[in-house]
């Protein structure tokens, strides 16, 4: 490695596709553990208040949509990248492909 590239180097791909792949990674067991934890809060909650009370109240509800709106949106968007990188950086033809970059980069 040096400050001379002839182009050809692997390991910024390499290592931009280990990055990538941890994230999702991450991102997949939060969501494991966090469905975990609020289906015990759910249960939790129903035996304490009864059936007649909802367990989480309509703000509550609105915060986990959005939420689970923006989990969705990093997976996707990392998932595209993945895919992106997999070509490598020269070879990629939809790493040039802006509108793809304005839409999941931007929203």
């Amino acid at each position: 490695m040096s400050s001379q590239s002839s182009g050809s180097s692997q390991t910024g791909v390499d290592v931009a596709m280990a990055g990538l792949i941890l994230q999702v990674i991450v991102i997949v067991f939060f969501c494991a553990f966090f469905v975990d934890y609020m289906v015990r809060y759910m249960t939790l909650e129903r035996s304490r208040a009864g059936r007649a009370r909802s367990a989480i109240g309509k703000r509550q509800q609105v915060f986990f949509a959005g939420l689970a709106l923006a989990i969705v949106l990093i997976l996707i968007r990392c998932g595209y990248r993945v895919d992106e990188l997999s070509e490598g950086y020269q070879d990629s033809t939809k790493i040039t492909d802006e509108g793809m970059f304005i839409g999941l980069e931007g929203v």
